[in-house]
């Protein structure tokens, strides 16, 4: 360094050859799965003592392998050369030498020389983190650790503190510190906690460099990807391209990074409704994810459910579910029982199961097993448990088992509160999961309440025109055309399919599900001229969206059927019915409710057409279904 300062990342990293990233990277690997080691929910998996941690960390200073990461040959070679610098350096020069002549052997002293100068300037540097990092981990008042129940909230605490105070004149150090400590924060679920440690390393950084630089896109991406996480969309989206724009300017075009950035981007917009903007983005974050980390990789298993969420809000549902697909079959041997990725891989599959394919015997165990290892790793208050818990809550709705379904639900919404509050999009979800399964139990009144809730809270978080403000529109319609409010339900279906053919044109899933809503509303206010081609035209679209066979295009069959037996039209109402209950029987089951409002139907028609044998044929089915 020069003077009597500090060594800046800059220095430091010029003296090691490399860029202040590469090294932080280097110093920062060990150091964080040290960190995590110790913090670890599962006593068994942290270190047995101080001491432990102490000789772990003296480990990484001397350059030696540290016994918190698995000790695979490419890490060990790799600790050996850094521990043996000069010696393999000597080595190639030696060898250059032999090769180059007596210049070369000039030059591998200087280079030598320089190596020597450039360990001890690193050197000091990593003696101050390392002490820093031990300390996070030393309680100088016996009285500030309860006993044996000092949590890693309060480690984390104190570390802050000790940043904040020790390392006042190195805001290089400070801020690399301040972003780590703000992601163990996120990764705990303790949003409000690392919002202001990221925010605070960001804010040194941005005095730090004046022009784009990677370590100040990184605190830009990691507290946008916090904003997002919050729902607080409108902070997350510049900061996310404020990131991309500087990496772009810094970094390979295929750097990881830059993937990273582009699938948080991309998620981003995709939940903004932004399709257009969001699949190329993700598309080469997936390109990029491929190619370097190899097809079994975590990130490149949740960038493939990233772009097929994309494809399904865009209606294409034989893309999304190729998409999700392959995401399971890659997860299948890639990851370890107690791994957060057995986690996604359980999710992905038992979603596939349950949404695309409709088996739910099948996605039952997989959503359990799901829920008990978020359990396991994340404990009851953290947003994978919160999502494990809809998820199965949803299943066992549409399943038929209400009564199972409604604990379940409420369980999720209450996490989801805790964490987030009602102001967050993942509450209103919930919210509106949970208002669906009360209106099918009859308690209309609650869950009208919630569907009110949920749609003024989309329209704060993503304004009128958005795939969950339609979504919200359509689920609240429904409920007040069970309830005979038909000219309000009327209003809130115009509005969702004027919205949806405004943003995605006349053949998307939105618009199906708006025109049926309007087709109810007519058919149940004897309104037939007007009922009757709306529901032709749902069928129509289905027709369109789905292959032959599928059970979407047997539920527009039945609606439609419905309507033509209330206008007395039995054999076409007939015709239809006979084609899609055996339809909705394979692909849903016997117990699932659109079975058994199919068989109902019916049930219907033929006491309104004088057939009571097969009206009653029909209601014994009824009886004797799950």
């Amino acid at each position: 360094a020069d003077g009597d300062g500090p060594a800046s990342p800059e220095v430091v990293s010029r003296a090691r050859s490399t860029q202040p990233e590469q090294l932080q990277r280097r110093l920062g690997g060990d150091l964080d799965t040290i960190v995590l080691k110790a913090l670890a929910k599962d006593p068994a998996r942290r270190y047995p003592s101080a001491a432990a941690l102490r000789d772990d960390v003296q480990r990484h200073l001397d350059g030696r392998p540290v016994l918190a990461r698995p000790s695979t040959l490419g890490y060990r070679a790799t600790t050996f050369v850094r521990r043996h610098r000069a010696g393999v350096a000597a080595a190639v020069l030696v060898t250059l030498s032999l090769l180059g002549g007596l210049a070369g052997m000039g030059w591998q002293a200087r280079r030598a020389a320089a190596e020597r100068d450039r360990a001890r300037a690193a050197q000091g540097q990593a003696e101050q983190v390392t002490a820093l990092m031990q300390g996070l981990f030393r309680i100088p008042d016996p009285s500030q650790a309860r006993g044996d129940t000092i949590t890693a909230r309060r480690l984390l605490e104190l570390g802050t503190r000790r940043i904040e105070a020790e390392l006042e004149g190195q805001p290089g150090l400070q801020a690399a510190l301040f972003s780590e400590v703000g992601q163990v924060y996120q990764n705990l679920g303790l949003h409000a906690e690392a919002l202001p440690v990221l925010e605070r390393a960001l804010a040194i950084r941005r005095q730090l460099f004046a022009t784009p630089h990677a370590e100040l896109a990184a605190s830009a991406y990691h507290l946008a990807a916090l904003h997002f996480e919050l729902s607080d969309y409108d902070a997350a989206e510049p900061l996310f391209r404020e990131a991309l724009a500087m990496q772009r300017a810094v970094l390979p075009s295929d750097h990881l990074s830059l993937a990273a950035t582009r699938h948080g981007l991309g998620d981003l917009l995709s939940d903004r409704g932004r399709y257009d903007e969001a699949e190329p983005l993700l598309r080469r974050a997936l390109d990029a994810r491929r190619r370097q980390l190899g097809p079994g990789h975590a990130d490149v298993r949740a960038t493939l459910d990233g772009l097929a969420l994309v494809l399904h809000r865009r209606g294409d549902f034989a893309g999304a579910e190729a998409l999700f697909r392959e995401a399971v079959a890659l997860s299948r041997d890639a990851v370890q029982e107690a791994d957060p990725a057995m986690l996604s891989y359980l999710r992905g599959h038992a979603r596939m199961l349950h949404r695309f394919r409709r088996d739910y015997a099948a996605a039952e165990p997989l959503y359990r097993e799901a829920l008990g290892l978020a359990r396991t790793l994340y404990g009851e208050q953290h947003a994978e448990t919160a999502t494990a818990l809809n998820d199965l809550g949803q299943l066992l709705r549409d399943q038929g088992d209400l009564e199972a379904a409604e604990p379940v639900l409420r369980a999720s919404l209450a996490i989801w509160q805790a964490l987030h509050g009602d102001e967050h999009a993942e509450t209103t979800v919930s919210k509106q999961t949970l208002a669906t399964l009360l209106a099918m139990r009859g308690a209309a009144d609650e869950a009208a309440r919630l569907h009110r809730q949920g749609l003024a809270t989309s329209r704060r978080l993503y304004g009128d025109e958005h795939i969950r403000v339609i979504s919200a529109l359509v689920s609240y319609g429904s409920l007040l055309t069970d309830q005979g409010a038909y000219a309000e339900a009327e209003h809130h279906f115009e509005e969702a399919l004027r919205t949806s053919r405004a943003l995605y044109g006349d053949s998307h899933a939105l618009v199906a599900h708006s025109l049926h809503g309007l087709a109810r509303v007519d058919c149940e206010q004897d309104r037939f001229a007007e009922a009757e081609p709306r529901f032709r035209q749902v069928l129509a679209l289905r027709e369109n969206l789905h292959p032959a066979g599928h059970w979407r295009i047997a539920l527009a069959q039945s609606a439609l059927a419905g309507c033509l037996t209330r206008m007395a039209r039995f054999e076409e109402a007939e015709a239809l019915l006979l084609q899609s209950y055996p339809v909705l029987r394979e692909a849903l089951g016997d117990g699932d409710v659109q079975t058994a409002r199919t068989r109902e139907r019916l049930a219907t028609l033929y006491d309104r057409w004088n057939r009571p044998a097969e009206a009653q044929r029909f209601r014994a089915e009824a009886g004797s279904a799950p």
